[in-house]
């Protein structure tokens, strides 16, 4: 990485200490709109929360995540295609300390190693259970029948038989249809 000069860090300076629309700076806005939780080490976002259960902070120019205003104010600046992953998996944890970068395909492997991804029948979208999967695998009838009987498309019923989807550990003897 290429040597900073002292003029960039006195703008990450200026930017973390930059006021906000209340008058606080970035640090005093998170710590103030956050508490301790002193189980976990994370500091519990308590101002407003989005529809996917993030926390959001207002600024002057616009509304962003509030762990992404958590990384900014505490570590650094977020280097554009990177997103904020959280060590502790609790959405409304602001603790820089529990705060790292990576890319989203980082972000997306961490929570499949970690499960927090719905597969199978947990999914909330989900038109198939696992006993329709194992009969479908263990049926030597059409694609097209098969599609019409459980209302989801052929190409469904093709990545389900190619185990391309539903890699379930299930013997496809095991049904109860």
């Amino acid at each position: 990485m290429a040597k900073r000069d002292t003029a960039f860090w006195v703008r990450i300076a200026n930017y973390r200490n930059k006021r906000v629309s209340n008058g606080l700076s970035d640090r005093s806005y998170i710590l103030h709109y956050s508490q301790p939780e002193p189980n976990s080490g994370c500091w519990l976002w308590l101002g407003p929360v989005n529809n996917t259960g993030y926390g959001i902070g207002r600024k002057r120019d616009g509304t962003r995540l509030a762990p992404r205003l958590s990384y900014i104010a505490f570590k650094d600046l977020i280097s554009k295609g990177m997103v904020v992953c959280h060590k502790c998996d609790t959405p409304l944890c602001v603790n820089p300390d529990h705060l790292f970068l990576g890319s989203m395909a980082d972000n997306v492997m961490d929570a499949h190693v970690k499960k927090r991804h719905c597969y199978g029948e947990a999914h909330p979208l989900a038109k198939l259970t696992e006993n329709d999967v194992a009969y479908i695998r263990s049926s030597s009838e059409s694609q097209r029948t098969l599609s019409k009987k459980f209302g989801v498309n052929q190409s469904g019923i093709n990545r389900i038989r190619h185990l391309k989807t539903w890699k379930t550990n299930r013997d496809p003897s095991d049904i109860s249809m």
